[in-house]
């Protein structure tokens, strides 16, 4: 109706102001509560969920923590060779003084200062058991007594999340109440054999320091439930009767309550939050009653800042549209001046842009052919280039050969060979061995121009050759070496191999001066730091310490494989300097990268 009419902006903006605060104080007192009612249970219900997903995902995360602990056991010599000794299931060996000094040390360090832990248990298959609560379990097993290590078996090495149960033969007094438990088989490494398994009895304190805060009102409830819809928390309301009702809402004791659901994918563990309906409706009723006084009291004040605000809205307005009214005509240099932060702003803001884009587009419409010619004869000379490059080396080949210039020879086919290997832009790691050659071209090249005074030694195990490595991962340790270890006097360089499977090491060593103290703590922060060296640390210790490359190198490892990967400055070398790289062994069928 009001856009039919012939008045003024800022009339309009009061007449609009007039009609939309007084129609919903009419219909207030006819909705309200019906309204406040829906939007309160919708709230209710929305941060309901919100709280069971944000606990869900807390109580996944110490799930995950007893998971990891689950697994611990295999990084652990000493425990897998104790069970190892104990697998036999037909003969029970007594463990000895020694074996459950080892076991207890390990379990206690992994549940000191975890309240929640109640038992860590270690079953070997000769029926030994192993936990940190000596005084009150036993110190055996039997097979008939343990329903749940079929489930164990069953899971083929994943962890079991156990229900609310009563353990009534390993613990000292009968009939012990376990909030849950989390166990997992455990297999030997190599032989895939078992040896035992793991069991973790958790007390009801880990929902408890999660779910104690989740708390709507003095009557709301928590339960959380298992896959199979046994209640698991709170323990004592496991034989709770529920009737579901329509609407998200139950029956419980004879109250009725607002629902809400989450489950995780992860454990497909359930939250569920519950809320009286009788407590939502004395809500609605106080809100409503709030409501319909508020809008009264503020009726007024609206009337009176409709018509200000209806001022301060229209004059921003008539600047952007005497703005656009000057961009019509060509001038695309005009903009708006942005004096608020709404949404009046915002679209003076993206008047601005717009011109300044159309602007742009009109001045790069005009260069769209050159660009495109000049990308087309960029791309032929990338490709003639290379191919250039390539015949102008083997020219120069031929030349030395005609003349029996033998090392000059050997110094182009050499380049030509490095060449080769680093415009090769593919992606993928290389075998050792072609990592090794290339660096053997290069230390043939840097040979004659020591004449004679430099040295190398290469070992590399056969049994390596096919291991992969990233692309030009020792050129900048050897060219570092040269350049400011042997310097121009000459001296060795030795590059060497050590399996030790699973991963092997790479040793680049090099016989210059003796490194001082000071200087070795630079060359270490020169690895981890993430900054360039100041310019007294460059003119103190060399270009070792300038720019980023060790610390790029170290950092490219451990992105590839991993935080326990990179390069290390080698401490027990008294003579020259040696770092060590530490590196996975991976072939092709096994490459990781993408």
């Amino acid at each position: 109706m009001l856009k039919t009419l012939t008045f003024p902006l800022r009339v309009k903006f009061i007449l609009l102001f007039v009609i939309l605060i007084t129609a919903p104080l009419a219909l207030t007192a006819i909705v309200s509560y019906r309204e406040y009612s829906n939007t309160v249970q919708n709230n209710s219900e929305k941060y309901m969920l919100q709280l069971m997903e944000q606990s869900l995902k807390s109580i996944d995360k110490s799930i995950d923590d007893l998971n990891r602990l689950t697994l611990v056991p295999y990084y652990d010599n000493d425990v897998m060779a104790v069970l190892g000794k104990h697998r036999d299931p037909q003969v029970y060996s007594p463990y000895n003084t020694d074996e459950l000094n080892k076991l207890q040390l390990f379990i206690s360090s992994l549940t000191y200062d975890r309240p929640e832990i109640r038992g860590y248990y270690l079953f070997a298959l000769d029926g030994s058991l192993f936990s940190n609560m000596e005084n009150s379990v036993r110190n055996r097993w039997t097979q008939a007594n343990e329903e749940w290590m079929e489930q164990a078996y069953e899971a083929d090495g994943d962890f079991v999340l156990l229900p609310p149960h009563q353990e009534d033969y390993y613990y000292a007094n009968a009939n012990q109440d376990v909030m849950f438990s989390v166990v997992r088989l455990i297999r030997e490494p190599y032989t895939n054999a078992p040896l035992g398994f793991v069991k973790i009895d958790m007390h009801d304190q880990l929902f408890r320091d999660i779910l104690a805060s989740i708390q709507i009102n003095n009557n709301s409830k928590v339960f959380v439930t298992d896959g199979a819809g046994t209640i698991i928390y709170p323990y004592e309301s496991r034989n709770v009767h529920v009737k579901t009702l329509a609407d998200n809402r139950i029956r419980l004791d004879g109250s009725i309550y607002l629902s809400s659901y989450f489950t995780s994918k992860q454990t497909k563990l359930t939250a569920i939050g519950l809320i009286p309906i009788d407590d939502l409706q004395k809500d609605v009723q106080q809100l409503t009653l709030v409501t319909v006084a508020i809008t009264l009291g503020a009726l007024l004040i609206a009337y009176i800042a409709a018509i200000v605000a209806s001022k301060q809205l229209v004059s921003p307005i008539r600047h952007l549209q005497q703005k656009m009214r000057r961009v019509q005509k060509g001038f695309l240099d005009q903009r708006a001046a942005v004096t608020t932060k709404d949404e009046i702003g915002e679209l003076s803001q993206g008047f601005n842009h717009m011109v300044q884009e159309i602007n742009q587009l009109v001045q790069e419409l005009s260069e769209t052919k050159d660009r495109e010619r000049s990308s087309e004869l960029s791309a032929l000379q990338s490709q003639m280039n290379p191919h250039f490059y390539y015949n102008t080396l083997e020219y120069i080949n031929m030349i030395a050969l005609e003349h029996r210039r033998m090392e000059i020879s050997r110094i182009v086919s050499n380049l030509g060979k490095l060449q080769r290997y680093t415009i090769d832009k593919r992606k993928k790691p290389v075998k050792l061995i072609e990592e090794i050659k290339f660096v053997q071209a290069y230390l043939e090249i840097m040979s004659y121009r020591f004449e004679g005074r430099l040295a190398t030694r290469l070992h590399i195990d056969e049994e390596l050759h096919d291991c992969l490595v990233p692309k030009l991962l020792l050129q900048p340790l050897v060219e570092n070496a040269i350049e400011h270890g042997i310097q121009d006097s000459g001296g060795l360089i030795e590059i060497r191999t050590y399996n030790d499977s699973p991963y092997f090491i790479l040793q680049i060593y090099n016989d210059g001066p003796p490194l001082t103290a000071e200087k070795r703590q630079h060359i270490r922060s020169c690895i981890a730091r993430e900054s360039a060296a100041s310019p007294e640390e460059s003119e103190r210790f060399g270009n070792v310490t300038k720019g980023f490359a060790l610390h790029n190198l170290h950092r490219r490892l451990q992105l590839i494989y991993g935080e326990a990967y990179g390069i290390e400055l080698d401490e027990a070398i008294t003579r020259g300097c040696q770092f060590l790289i530490r590196i996975p062994q991976q072939r092709e069928q096994e490459e990781a990268y993408a």
